[in-house]
């Protein structure tokens, strides 16, 4: 599964999860802002050699992240230059006019989803979930029992993927292959669903007993083995990302 973290040894693992975070909200907001295909474009290419160089994924880890949004965002690309309007007309068929603007524009929210969803995957693939934790507890003082729940749901999913491909195993150790038909296909994944659900009920039954009996919650604090800091490095990175967003800000505001 791309959507999950990777140990690593590049510039990106080796930062704290809130000086990554500031980064991605200083990303987001770049890419909020402006509506023109070309700074979309930019930005995107900007992400792509950050990802190449400083979280260590090859291009096609980035196209595997990427490629879903994309082909979500195509039709949507589509519909935009048949609906948006424009003075600058491109092309003619009958009453069909496509627009430099309409393009322009439909590129430009298609590659905003595309970039939000690559920039998610750095943080995402680089940041250990225990890191979010104690960075929650430790330097932002969330309750630990929020931290905790929010780590559990971090690694679910991951959790899922795996009883979904022993259950995979499990039946083709029987010979129970994929049908062809389409109301076969259908009771298929019906009852493939199903056994995943009653795995996934079963796996959070044991993960609360098991939060149960080690007391969990029983004490308003708690100690830890680890403590998380905040490098120098990182206060750089963030720092200038966040002038580099100031900049673009003003920039957008004066122009």
């Amino acid at each position: 599964m791309i959507y999950q973290y990777k140990a690593g040894q590049s510039f990106f693992h080796g930062l704290d999860p809130i000086t990554k975070f500031g980064w991605l909200i200083g990303v987001s907001l770049l890419a909020l802002l402006f509506d023109t295909g070309l700074t979309q474009l930019i930005l995107l290419a900007v992400i792509m050699i950050m990802g190449r160089t400083l979280a260590g994924l090859t291009w096609h880890e980035m196209w595997r992240g990427m490629r879903i949004p994309f082909w979500f965002g195509l039709p949507y690309f589509l519909l935009q230059l048949l609906f948006l309007p424009g003075d600058s007309v491109l092309y003619q068929i009958g009453s069909f006019h496509l627009t430099i603007e309409a393009i322009d524009y439909a590129a430009a929210i298609t590659l905003r989803f595309v970039t939000l969803v690559l920039a998610s995957l750095l943080y995402i693939i680089s940041t250990d979930p225990r890191h979010v934790v104690l960075a929650l507890a430790q330097k932002l003082k969330v309750p630990y029992r929020f931290a905790f729940a929010i780590s559990i749901a971090l690694r679910f999913l991951p959790i899922l993927e795996a009883e979904a491909a022993t259950i995979q195993s499990a039946q083709r150790m029987r010979g129970l292959s994929m049908p062809t038909g389409w109301i076969d296909k259908f009771y298929w994944w019906k009852s493939f669903v199903i056994a995943i659900f009653i795995h996934a009920v079963r796996r959070v039954g044991q993960i609360a007993d098991g939060m149960d009996m080690k007391g969990f919650g029983a004490y308003p604090d708690r100690t830890y083995v680890h403590m998380l800091e905040v490098t120098k490095k990182g206060i750089v990175f963030v720092a200038i990302s966040g002038l580099i967003t100031l900049m673009a800000i003003i920039v957008w505001i004066l122009y």
